[in-house]
Protein backbone atom coordinates (compact mmCIF):
# COMPACT_ATOMS: atom_id res chain seq x y z
CA UNK A 1 0.00 0.00 0.00
CA UNK A 2 1.10 3.62 -0.43
CA UNK A 3 2.41 5.35 2.64
CA UNK A 4 -0.66 6.43 4.65
CA UNK A 5 -1.32 10.12 5.10
CA UNK A 6 -3.95 9.68 7.76
CA UNK A 7 -4.99 7.06 10.23
CA UNK A 8 -8.77 7.20 10.53
CA UNK A 9 -11.34 5.89 12.91
CA UNK A 10 -14.11 3.80 11.45
CA UNK A 11 -17.38 5.74 11.51
CA UNK A 12 -18.56 3.56 14.37
CA UNK A 13 -16.03 5.46 16.48
CA UNK A 14 -16.76 8.90 15.05
CA UNK A 15 -17.85 10.55 18.32
CA UNK A 16 -14.47 10.02 19.85
CA UNK A 17 -11.48 12.25 19.13
CA UNK A 18 -9.20 9.91 20.93
CA UNK A 19 -5.70 10.99 20.05
CA UNK A 20 -3.08 8.56 21.26
CA UNK A 21 -5.01 7.39 24.28
CA UNK A 22 -3.03 4.97 26.40
CA UNK A 23 -6.13 2.82 26.78
CA UNK A 24 -7.21 2.70 23.15
CA UNK A 25 -5.04 2.35 20.08
CA UNK A 26 -7.13 1.82 17.00
CA UNK A 27 -4.58 1.22 14.28
CA UNK A 28 -7.22 -0.23 11.98
CA UNK A 29 -8.17 1.96 9.07
CA UNK A 30 -5.23 3.34 7.15
CA UNK A 31 -6.48 6.04 4.84
CA UNK A 32 -4.59 7.71 2.07
CA UNK A 33 -5.52 10.20 -0.63
CA UNK A 34 -4.91 10.70 -4.33
CA UNK A 35 -5.52 14.22 -5.56
CA UNK A 36 -4.69 17.83 -4.79
CA UNK A 37 -4.04 19.20 -1.33
CA UNK A 38 -6.91 19.82 1.02
CA UNK A 39 -7.46 21.81 4.15
CA UNK A 40 -7.26 19.89 7.40
CA UNK A 41 -8.02 20.95 10.93
CA UNK A 42 -5.08 20.41 13.23
CA UNK A 43 -5.03 16.91 14.47
CA UNK A 44 -8.42 15.97 13.12
CA UNK A 45 -9.45 16.09 9.49
CA UNK A 46 -13.11 16.41 8.57
CA UNK A 47 -14.81 15.07 5.49
CA UNK A 48 -16.05 18.56 4.90
CA UNK A 49 -12.43 19.64 4.41
CA UNK A 50 -11.79 17.11 1.64
CA UNK A 51 -12.77 18.28 -1.85
CA UNK A 52 -14.85 16.04 -4.07
CA UNK A 53 -11.90 15.62 -6.46
CA UNK A 54 -9.84 13.85 -3.81
CA UNK A 55 -10.14 10.08 -4.02
CA UNK A 56 -9.80 8.27 -0.73
CA UNK A 57 -8.80 4.68 -0.15
CA UNK A 58 -9.72 2.97 3.07
CA UNK A 59 -8.06 -0.10 4.50
CA UNK A 60 -10.83 -1.82 6.41
CA UNK A 61 -10.35 -3.70 9.64
CA UNK A 62 -10.58 -6.98 7.72
CA UNK A 63 -7.85 -5.95 5.28
CA UNK A 64 -10.02 -5.12 2.28
CA UNK A 65 -9.46 -1.86 0.42
CA UNK A 66 -12.37 0.42 -0.44
CA UNK A 67 -12.20 3.48 -2.69
CA UNK A 68 -14.62 6.38 -2.36
CA UNK A 69 -14.91 10.13 -2.53
CA UNK A 70 -16.05 12.76 -0.07
CA UNK A 71 -19.76 12.35 0.66
CA UNK A 72 -21.31 15.79 0.87
CA UNK A 73 -22.11 16.94 4.36
CA UNK A 74 -20.25 14.14 6.11
CA UNK A 75 -18.21 15.43 9.03
CA UNK A 76 -16.68 12.30 10.52
CA UNK A 77 -13.42 13.18 12.25
CA UNK A 78 -10.36 11.51 10.80
CA UNK A 79 -7.51 11.11 13.21
CA UNK A 80 -3.93 11.87 12.23
CA UNK A 81 -1.28 10.00 14.13
CA UNK A 82 1.46 12.44 15.04
CA UNK A 83 3.12 11.14 18.13
CA UNK A 84 5.48 8.83 16.27
CA UNK A 85 6.10 11.30 13.46
CA UNK A 86 4.90 8.82 10.83
CA UNK A 87 2.01 10.65 9.17
CA UNK A 88 1.44 13.90 7.35
CA UNK A 89 0.04 16.97 9.06
CA UNK A 90 -2.49 18.85 6.95
CA UNK A 91 -2.42 22.62 6.78
CA UNK A 92 -5.06 24.45 8.79
CA UNK A 93 -5.32 27.43 6.44
CA UNK A 94 -6.76 26.91 2.99
CA UNK A 95 -4.40 27.57 0.11
CA UNK A 96 -4.43 27.15 -3.64
CA UNK A 97 -3.11 23.63 -4.35
CA UNK A 98 -1.59 24.85 -7.58
CA UNK A 99 0.46 27.63 -6.08
CA UNK A 100 3.57 27.80 -3.95
CA UNK A 101 4.86 30.35 -1.53
CA UNK A 102 3.09 31.91 1.38
CA UNK A 103 2.90 30.37 4.79
CA UNK A 104 0.66 27.72 6.26
CA UNK A 105 0.17 26.77 9.87
CA UNK A 106 -0.74 23.61 11.69
CA UNK A 107 -1.24 22.93 15.36
CA UNK A 108 0.29 19.73 16.62
CA UNK A 109 -1.06 17.45 19.31
CA UNK A 110 1.17 19.24 21.77
CA UNK A 111 -0.52 22.55 21.01
CA UNK A 112 2.59 23.89 19.23
CA UNK A 113 1.83 25.75 16.00
CA UNK A 114 4.30 25.25 13.15
CA UNK A 115 4.49 27.50 10.10
CA UNK A 116 5.91 26.45 6.74
CA UNK A 117 5.66 27.31 3.05
CA UNK A 118 3.69 24.72 1.02
CA UNK A 119 4.96 23.58 -2.33
CA UNK A 120 2.83 23.28 -5.45
CA UNK A 121 0.34 20.44 -5.10
CA UNK A 122 1.59 19.55 -1.62
CA UNK A 123 -0.67 17.22 0.33
CA UNK A 124 0.86 17.73 3.72
CA UNK A 125 3.92 18.23 5.81
CA UNK A 126 5.89 15.40 7.31
CA UNK A 127 5.27 15.30 11.02
CA UNK A 128 8.87 14.65 11.93
CA UNK A 129 9.83 17.85 10.07
CA UNK A 130 7.05 19.77 11.78
CA UNK A 131 8.14 18.47 15.16
CA UNK A 132 11.72 19.41 14.38
CA UNK A 133 10.68 22.92 13.41
CA UNK A 134 8.99 23.21 16.78
CA UNK A 135 12.05 21.95 18.61
CA UNK A 136 10.36 18.65 19.40
CA UNK A 137 11.23 15.07 18.60
CA UNK A 138 8.82 12.23 17.83
CA UNK A 139 8.60 9.33 20.22
CA UNK A 140 11.33 6.81 19.43
CA UNK A 141 10.40 3.36 20.62
CA UNK A 142 13.07 1.35 22.36
CA UNK A 143 13.41 -2.36 22.93
CA UNK A 144 10.11 -4.02 23.87
CA UNK A 145 8.10 -0.76 23.84
CA UNK A 146 6.41 -1.46 20.53
CA UNK A 147 5.12 -4.80 21.79
CA UNK A 148 3.95 -3.16 25.01
CA UNK A 149 1.79 -0.77 22.96
CA UNK A 150 0.03 -3.40 20.88
CA UNK A 151 0.09 -6.49 23.10
CA UNK A 152 -2.40 -7.32 25.80
CA UNK A 153 -5.83 -5.83 26.36
CA UNK A 154 -5.38 -2.12 25.55
CA UNK A 155 -7.67 -2.11 22.51
CA UNK A 156 -10.36 -4.28 24.11
CA UNK A 157 -10.25 -2.23 27.29
CA UNK A 158 -10.47 1.04 25.37
CA UNK A 159 -13.55 -0.16 23.49
CA UNK A 160 -15.08 -1.35 26.75
CA UNK A 161 -14.48 2.04 28.40
CA UNK A 162 -16.06 3.86 25.47
CA UNK A 163 -19.08 1.55 25.58
CA UNK A 164 -19.49 2.10 29.31
CA UNK A 165 -19.28 5.86 28.77
CA UNK A 166 -22.10 5.70 26.23
CA UNK A 167 -24.17 3.27 28.26
CA UNK A 168 -24.04 5.46 31.35
CA UNK A 169 -26.04 7.95 29.30
CA UNK A 170 -28.18 5.46 27.39
CA UNK A 171 -29.30 3.75 30.59
CA UNK A 172 -30.91 7.03 31.66
CA UNK A 173 -32.26 7.62 28.16
CA UNK A 174 -33.90 4.18 28.27
CA UNK A 175 -35.73 5.15 31.47
CA UNK A 176 -36.81 8.42 29.84
CA UNK A 177 -38.09 6.58 26.76
CA UNK A 178 -40.03 4.13 28.92
CA UNK A 179 -41.57 6.93 30.98
CA UNK A 180 -42.72 8.71 27.83
CA UNK A 181 -44.22 5.49 26.48
CA UNK A 182 -46.00 4.81 29.79
CA UNK A 183 -47.71 8.17 29.47
CA UNK A 184 -48.46 7.62 25.80
CA UNK A 185 -50.11 4.25 26.59
CA UNK A 186 -51.96 5.54 29.67
CA UNK A 187 -49.88 3.29 31.89
CA UNK A 188 -49.43 3.56 35.62
CA UNK A 189 -46.45 4.39 37.79
CA UNK A 190 -47.73 2.47 40.83
CA UNK A 191 -45.64 -0.60 39.96
CA UNK A 192 -42.51 1.50 40.49
CA UNK A 193 -43.23 2.36 44.12
CA UNK A 194 -40.21 2.17 46.41
CA UNK A 195 -41.85 -0.29 48.82
CA UNK A 196 -42.36 -2.76 45.98
CA UNK A 197 -38.75 -2.45 44.84
CA UNK A 198 -37.50 -2.98 48.40
CA UNK A 199 -39.06 -6.45 48.38
CA UNK A 200 -36.51 -7.46 45.77
CA UNK A 201 -33.26 -5.70 46.69
CA UNK A 202 -31.65 -5.60 43.25
CA UNK A 203 -29.68 -2.37 43.05
CA UNK A 204 -30.20 -1.56 39.39
CA UNK A 205 -33.92 -2.27 39.59
CA UNK A 206 -34.32 0.29 42.37
CA UNK A 207 -32.28 2.85 40.42
CA UNK A 208 -34.44 2.47 37.31
CA UNK A 209 -37.67 2.62 39.35
CA UNK A 210 -36.54 5.85 41.03
CA UNK A 211 -35.71 7.36 37.63
CA UNK A 212 -39.13 6.42 36.26
CA UNK A 213 -40.89 7.81 39.33
CA UNK A 214 -38.93 11.05 39.11
CA UNK A 215 -39.61 11.54 35.40
CA UNK A 216 -43.33 10.78 35.78
CA UNK A 217 -43.81 12.81 38.97
CA UNK A 218 -46.98 14.89 38.89
CA UNK A 219 -48.11 13.60 35.49
CA UNK A 220 -51.68 14.69 34.67
CA UNK A 221 -51.82 11.93 32.05
CA UNK A 222 -51.01 9.24 34.63
CA UNK A 223 -53.39 10.78 37.16
CA UNK A 224 -56.23 10.94 34.61
CA UNK A 225 -56.97 7.22 34.80
CA UNK A 226 -56.05 6.28 38.38
CA UNK A 227 -59.73 5.77 39.09
CA UNK A 228 -62.22 3.93 36.91
CA UNK A 229 -59.67 2.14 34.71
CA UNK A 230 -60.83 -1.41 33.99
CA UNK A 231 -57.31 -2.70 33.42
CA UNK A 232 -55.83 -4.73 36.26
CA UNK A 233 -52.19 -4.16 35.32
CA UNK A 234 -49.95 -3.03 32.49
CA UNK A 235 -48.14 -5.33 30.09
CA UNK A 236 -44.72 -6.66 31.06
CA UNK A 237 -42.88 -4.26 28.75
CA UNK A 238 -44.18 -1.36 30.85
CA UNK A 239 -44.65 -2.85 34.30
CA UNK A 240 -41.34 -4.76 34.32
CA UNK A 241 -39.23 -1.91 32.98
CA UNK A 242 -37.25 -1.47 36.23
CA UNK A 243 -36.50 -5.18 36.37
CA UNK A 244 -35.14 -5.31 32.81
CA UNK A 245 -33.46 -1.91 32.78
CA UNK A 246 -32.10 -2.57 36.25
CA UNK A 247 -30.54 -5.86 35.21
CA UNK A 248 -28.76 -3.99 32.42
CA UNK A 249 -27.59 -1.34 34.90
CA UNK A 250 -26.20 -4.03 37.20
CA UNK A 251 -24.38 -5.56 34.24
CA UNK A 252 -22.86 -2.16 33.47
CA UNK A 253 -21.77 -1.80 37.09
CA UNK A 254 -20.02 -5.17 36.98
CA UNK A 255 -18.34 -4.32 33.67
CA UNK A 256 -17.23 -0.97 35.09
CA UNK A 257 -15.58 -2.75 38.02
CA UNK A 258 -13.68 -5.04 35.67
CA UNK A 259 -12.63 -2.10 33.49
CA UNK A 260 -11.40 -0.12 36.48
CA UNK A 261 -9.29 -3.04 37.64
CA UNK A 262 -7.88 -3.48 34.15
CA UNK A 263 -6.97 0.19 33.94
CA UNK A 264 -4.82 -0.36 37.00
CA UNK A 265 -3.32 -3.56 35.60
CA UNK A 266 0.07 -4.38 34.12
CA UNK A 267 -0.71 -6.63 31.18
CA UNK A 268 2.67 -6.97 29.49
CA UNK A 269 4.66 -10.16 29.02
CA UNK A 270 7.28 -10.87 30.12
CA UNK A 271 7.11 -8.72 33.23
CA UNK A 272 10.11 -6.84 34.57
CA UNK A 273 9.69 -6.83 38.33
CA UNK A 274 10.94 -4.18 40.71
CA UNK A 275 13.85 -6.36 41.83
CA UNK A 276 15.00 -6.75 38.23
CA UNK A 277 13.68 -10.25 37.60
CA UNK A 278 12.10 -10.96 34.21
CA UNK A 279 9.18 -13.38 34.49
CA UNK A 280 6.77 -14.73 31.91
CA UNK A 281 3.09 -14.56 32.77
CA UNK A 282 -0.40 -14.55 31.26
CA UNK A 283 -1.60 -11.09 32.27
CA UNK A 284 -2.07 -10.17 28.62
CA UNK A 285 -4.96 -12.63 28.20
CA UNK A 286 -8.16 -10.79 27.39
CA UNK A 287 -10.66 -13.12 29.07
CA UNK A 288 -11.80 -10.70 31.82
CA UNK A 289 -12.59 -7.83 29.47
CA UNK A 290 -13.78 -10.06 26.62
CA UNK A 291 -16.41 -11.70 28.79
CA UNK A 292 -17.82 -8.44 30.11
CA UNK A 293 -17.99 -7.07 26.55
CA UNK A 294 -20.15 -10.06 25.69
CA UNK A 295 -22.15 -9.63 28.89
CA UNK A 296 -22.84 -6.01 28.01
CA UNK A 297 -23.95 -7.02 24.51
CA UNK A 298 -26.59 -9.23 26.13
CA UNK A 299 -27.74 -6.37 28.36
CA UNK A 300 -27.90 -3.99 25.40
CA UNK A 301 -29.89 -6.52 23.37
CA UNK A 302 -32.47 -6.72 26.16
CA UNK A 303 -32.76 -2.93 26.37
CA UNK A 304 -33.38 -2.92 22.61
CA UNK A 305 -35.91 -5.76 22.86
CA UNK A 306 -38.09 -4.22 25.55
CA UNK A 307 -37.97 -0.79 23.88
CA UNK A 308 -39.17 -2.33 20.63
CA UNK A 309 -42.04 -4.09 22.43
CA UNK A 310 -43.13 -0.83 24.06
CA UNK A 311 -43.01 0.93 20.69
CA UNK A 312 -45.08 -1.78 19.03
CA UNK A 313 -47.86 -1.33 21.58
CA UNK A 314 -48.14 2.37 20.77
CA UNK A 315 -48.64 1.63 17.09
CA UNK A 316 -51.26 -1.10 17.53
CA UNK A 317 -54.78 0.30 17.76
CA UNK A 318 -55.95 -2.79 19.63
CA UNK A 319 -53.44 -2.26 22.47
CA UNK A 320 -52.73 1.47 22.53
CA UNK A 321 -55.87 2.48 24.46
CA UNK A 322 -57.25 5.10 22.13
CA UNK A 323 -54.29 6.11 19.97
CA UNK A 324 -54.80 6.11 16.19
CA UNK A 325 -53.24 3.26 14.17
CA UNK A 326 -49.49 3.75 13.76
CA UNK A 327 -49.83 7.13 15.49
CA UNK A 328 -51.20 8.67 12.31
CA UNK A 329 -54.04 11.20 12.70
CA UNK A 330 -55.27 10.13 9.24
CA UNK A 331 -54.58 6.38 9.26
CA UNK A 332 -55.31 4.39 6.12
CA UNK A 333 -54.16 7.11 3.79
CA UNK A 334 -51.02 7.56 5.88
CA UNK A 335 -48.76 4.90 7.39
CA UNK A 336 -47.58 7.04 10.32
CA UNK A 337 -44.73 5.48 12.28
CA UNK A 338 -45.09 2.03 10.73
CA UNK A 339 -41.80 2.17 8.81
CA UNK A 340 -39.97 3.66 11.78
CA UNK A 341 -41.00 0.58 13.73
CA UNK A 342 -39.79 -1.69 10.92
CA UNK A 343 -36.41 -0.03 11.21
CA UNK A 344 -36.40 -0.33 14.97
CA UNK A 345 -37.37 -4.00 14.88
CA UNK A 346 -34.56 -4.75 12.45
CA UNK A 347 -32.03 -3.04 14.74
CA UNK A 348 -33.37 -4.87 17.78
CA UNK A 349 -32.92 -8.18 15.97
CA UNK A 350 -29.43 -7.14 14.95
CA UNK A 351 -28.62 -6.43 18.61
CA UNK A 352 -29.95 -9.88 19.53
CA UNK A 353 -27.67 -11.45 16.94
CA UNK A 354 -24.70 -9.45 18.26
CA UNK A 355 -25.42 -10.78 21.75
CA UNK A 356 -24.03 -14.17 20.68
CA UNK A 357 -20.80 -14.46 22.68
CA UNK A 358 -17.47 -14.08 20.94
CA UNK A 359 -15.42 -14.94 24.03
CA UNK A 360 -16.55 -18.56 23.86
CA UNK A 361 -14.77 -18.98 20.54
CA UNK A 362 -11.08 -19.72 20.23
CA UNK A 363 -8.66 -21.06 17.64
CA UNK A 364 -5.03 -22.01 18.34
CA UNK A 365 -2.14 -20.22 16.65
CA UNK A 366 1.64 -19.96 16.96
CA UNK A 367 2.30 -23.69 16.62
CA UNK A 368 -0.16 -24.42 19.46
CA UNK A 369 1.72 -22.20 21.89
CA UNK A 370 -1.14 -19.69 21.84
CA UNK A 371 -3.73 -22.44 22.09
CA UNK A 372 -6.49 -20.50 23.84
CA UNK A 373 -7.32 -16.87 23.10
CA UNK A 374 -10.06 -14.56 24.38
CA UNK A 375 -11.40 -13.34 21.03
CA UNK A 376 -11.90 -10.13 22.96
CA UNK A 377 -11.44 -7.74 20.06
CA UNK A 378 -14.36 -9.38 18.27
CA UNK A 379 -16.43 -9.05 21.45
CA UNK A 380 -15.48 -5.38 21.77
CA UNK A 381 -16.21 -4.60 18.12
CA UNK A 382 -19.68 -6.10 18.20
CA UNK A 383 -20.37 -4.32 21.49
CA UNK A 384 -19.78 -1.00 19.73
CA UNK A 385 -22.29 -1.97 17.05
CA UNK A 386 -24.77 -2.99 19.76
CA UNK A 387 -24.43 0.31 21.60
CA UNK A 388 -24.99 2.29 18.41
CA UNK A 389 -28.06 0.16 17.64
CA UNK A 390 -29.45 0.82 21.11
CA UNK A 391 -29.18 4.57 20.63
CA UNK A 392 -31.14 4.30 17.38
CA UNK A 393 -33.74 1.97 18.88
CA UNK A 394 -34.32 4.44 21.71
CA UNK A 395 -34.48 7.31 19.23
CA UNK A 396 -37.38 5.57 17.49
CA UNK A 397 -39.18 4.87 20.76
CA UNK A 398 -38.79 8.46 21.94
CA UNK A 399 -40.01 9.81 18.57
CA UNK A 400 -43.09 7.59 18.74
CA UNK A 401 -43.73 8.26 22.43
CA UNK A 402 -43.57 12.01 21.88
CA UNK A 403 -46.17 11.65 19.13
CA UNK A 404 -48.36 9.55 21.44
CA UNK A 405 -48.15 12.19 24.17
CA UNK A 406 -49.07 14.89 21.64
CA UNK A 407 -52.11 12.82 20.63
CA UNK A 408 -53.28 12.61 24.27
CA UNK A 409 -53.95 16.36 24.32
CA UNK A 410 -55.53 18.16 26.10
CA UNK A 411 -54.07 15.89 28.80
CA UNK A 412 -50.66 17.17 29.79
CA UNK A 413 -47.50 15.15 30.47
CA UNK A 414 -45.29 15.30 33.55
CA UNK A 415 -42.72 18.05 33.85
CA UNK A 416 -39.90 15.67 32.89
CA UNK A 417 -41.57 14.07 29.88
CA UNK A 418 -43.02 17.42 28.92
CA UNK A 419 -39.53 18.90 28.81
CA UNK A 420 -38.49 16.10 26.47
CA UNK A 421 -41.44 16.66 24.13
CA UNK A 422 -40.98 20.43 24.15
CA UNK A 423 -37.28 20.10 23.31
CA UNK A 424 -37.96 17.55 20.56
CA UNK A 425 -40.53 19.82 18.94
CA UNK A 426 -37.82 22.41 18.45
CA UNK A 427 -36.11 19.95 16.11
CA UNK A 428 -38.69 17.50 14.72
CA UNK A 429 -42.35 17.92 13.86
CA UNK A 430 -45.20 16.22 15.68
CA UNK A 431 -47.94 13.95 14.27
CA UNK A 432 -49.17 14.82 10.80
CA UNK A 433 -49.24 13.66 7.19
CA UNK A 434 -46.65 11.13 6.07
CA UNK A 435 -43.17 12.49 5.44
CA UNK A 436 -39.65 11.18 5.11
CA UNK A 437 -38.82 10.01 8.62
CA UNK A 438 -35.13 9.22 8.26
CA UNK A 439 -33.88 12.81 8.75
CA UNK A 440 -36.04 13.21 11.85
CA UNK A 441 -34.92 9.92 13.36
CA UNK A 442 -31.30 10.84 12.72
CA UNK A 443 -31.92 14.20 14.38
CA UNK A 444 -33.31 12.52 17.47
CA UNK A 445 -30.38 10.09 17.47
CA UNK A 446 -28.04 13.10 17.43
CA UNK A 447 -29.92 14.71 20.32
CA UNK A 448 -29.41 11.52 22.30
CA UNK A 449 -25.78 11.24 21.30
CA UNK A 450 -24.76 14.76 22.23
CA UNK A 451 -26.81 14.64 25.44
CA UNK A 452 -28.94 17.68 24.76
CA UNK A 453 -32.28 15.90 25.15
CA UNK A 454 -31.24 14.31 28.42
CA UNK A 455 -29.91 17.66 29.62
CA UNK A 456 -33.28 19.27 28.89
CA UNK A 457 -35.05 16.63 30.97
CA UNK A 458 -32.57 16.68 33.86
CA UNK A 459 -32.81 20.46 34.03
CA UNK A 460 -36.36 19.82 35.25
CA UNK A 461 -36.11 16.51 37.09
CA UNK A 462 -32.62 16.87 38.50
CA UNK A 463 -29.90 14.33 37.67
CA UNK A 464 -31.16 10.83 36.92
CA UNK A 465 -29.28 7.95 38.49
CA UNK A 466 -26.85 5.48 37.02
CA UNK A 467 -25.94 2.37 38.97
Amino acid sequence: YPEPDVVALDDRFKPYKLGNSPILRLHTGCLWAEGPAWNGVGRYLLWSDIPNDVQLRWLNEDGHVSTFRNPAGNSNPLYTGEVFGEDNVKNTDAFDPGSSGGSTQTTLTTGVTVTWAPTAGATGYKVFRALGAAGLRPVALRAKEGLALINGTDGILGMLCLALHDLSQLGRVADLAAAMTIEGLLGTDRAFAAELQALRPQVGQAVSARNLTRILAGSPIVASHREGDSRVQDAYSLRCTPQVHGAALDTMAHARTVAQRELDAAIDNPMILLDGRVESCGNFHGAPVAMVCDFLSIAVAELCAIAERRTDRMLDKARSHGLPPFLSPDAGVNSGMMIAHYTQAAMAMEAARLATPASTQSLPTSAMQEDHVSNGWAAARKLRRSVDALRRVLAVEITCAAAAIDLRAPLQPAAGTGAAVQFLRQHVAGPGPDRWLSPELRTVETLLHDGRLLDAVESVTGPLEVN
